[in-house]
């Protein structure tokens, strides 16, 4: 008996605890299931993240593209307005030199006081016209060769990034190779061989002139002192205009600088241009030819420094006034940039960064030096330059 109580006992027991193990075995797959669920969520969320994140690669993508056709391209101050401006500048100067070329052969005995007369004053205008052609077309090459640098910065984003969207990203790649070609080709429009080819022009015309004047000098010996006086003004113009122009362009980088708030920049550009100014004085004191002609030249030079020291004077004194304006503009400005995925790429946003940990209020302002300041202004105008400007800052407030 008491074998078989112990063996229904074990039976008993069995019976009891079989439901539990099955029902142990039922929830186990379930949760098998719902694992297996969750992976599939999670799967599915990556997918999904990973493409919110292509989609905003191709969105900040685009918005650069947008932002350098704006800024290097069609905006005010793109390549195709200013080249296209240029090239119109560039045909009225042939066309004056043509015309010049041609009224070399109507000077003669009769006329030569009043023919010899306009034709210095027409040449001495080209002679001009040249070289500030040659300065803007310096400037457009310079905007022409930071939207090259800002564009190569940018890598072009796979046509296979984003399923359903190769057609889009394919146009956009298609976009900047056209941007690229349109900087590239006002680069080689802008050559170095044009100008030398221009200036060979001018060279010409000076030389026929100048041979002019010599068969004029062996036809009316009684002329020599008039058609030598003719000869010194050509050589002069030649010689002295190049400087004029570039003092000209100086003292408009000053005044452009003081009226964009950049006071320290304009005081340096200011000593430069005292010093070219003084550095072409004495050129025109060592060159031959009649001291009127000279003496105008130097009264010429002496205005444009004048007028610009002058200019400058309204500014000493208040440079931290102005300083505190500006930093306050160009960080706003620059800051919003850097938050915007079109424009960040075109801004040093690294060196803004370490810019706008310095405390630039109007009193830590007032405590440090005009040198201090005037370093930070340079930073600034790097950060608007872009990535290619240096990483550095100085501790301003030690």
């Amino acid at each position: 008996m008491t074998w078989r109580l112990r063996l229904l006992s074990l039976m008993t027991v069995f019976v009891s605890v079989s439901p539990i193990l099955k029902a142990q075995t039922m929830d186990l797959k379930e949760m098998d299931e719902i694992a297996e669920q969750r992976r599939q969520l999670n799967v599915r969320e990556a997918q999904v993240k990973k493409r919110i994140r292509d989609l905003d690669v191709f969105k900040k993508y685009f918005g650069f593209l947008k932002q350098i056709q704006q800024d290097f391209l069609f905006g005010q101050d793109g390549v195709e307005k200013r080249f296209s401006a240029w090239e119109l500048s560039m045909q009225s100067w042939l066309a004056k030199w043509s015309r010049l070329t041609t009224a070399l052969a109507d000077i003669n005995e009769s006329n030569l006081t009043l023919q010899t007369a306009d034709f210095q004053i027409a040449y001495r205008d080209i002679v001009s016209e040249l070289d500030k052609l040659v300065v803007e077309s310096q400037e457009i090459r310079n905007i022409a060769n930071k939207g090259l640098l800002t564009l190569n910065g940018q890598k072009s984003v796979p046509e296979s990034l984003i399923a359903g969207y190769e057609d889009f990203i394919r146009a956009s790649n298609t976009q900047k190779k056209n941007i690229r070609v349109t900087l590239e080709t006002t680069l080689n429009q802008l050559s170095d061989h044009l100008f030398q080819e221009l200036r060979t022009a001018l060279n010409q015309l000076n030389h026929l002139m100048k041979t002019k004047v010599a068969l004029l000098e062996l036809q009316f010996p009684e002329l020599k002192e008039q058609i030598r006086r003719s000869e010194q003004v050509l050589v002069f113009i030649e010689l002295v205009d190049p400087m004029t122009v570039k003092l000209r362009s100086l003292a408009k980088d000053v005044n452009d600088s003081l009226f964009e708030g950049k006071v320290f920049t304009a005081q340096k550009l200011g000593q430069v241009l005292q010093v070219e100014a003084n550095k072409a004085k004495k050129i025109i004191d060592q060159l031959p030819g009649d001291a009127s002609l000279k003496a105008n030249e130097l009264a010429a030079i002496d205005d444009i420094v004048a007028d610009t020291e002058q200019f400058l004077k309204r500014y000493e004194g208040n440079e931290r006034y102005y300083f505190s304006s500006f930093v306050r503009r160009e960080q706003r400005a620059l800051s919003r940039d850097c938050k915007r995925a079109e424009t960040a790429a075109m801004r040093n946003c690294e060196l803004l960064r370490l810019i706008n940990q310095i405390r630039l209020d109007r009193s830590s302002i007032d405590e440090m030096s005009l040198e201090d300041l005037a370093y930070l202004e340079a930073q600034l105008i790097k950060v608007k330059q872009g990535p290619s400007a240096s990483l550095e800052v100085q501790d301003a407030q030690n």
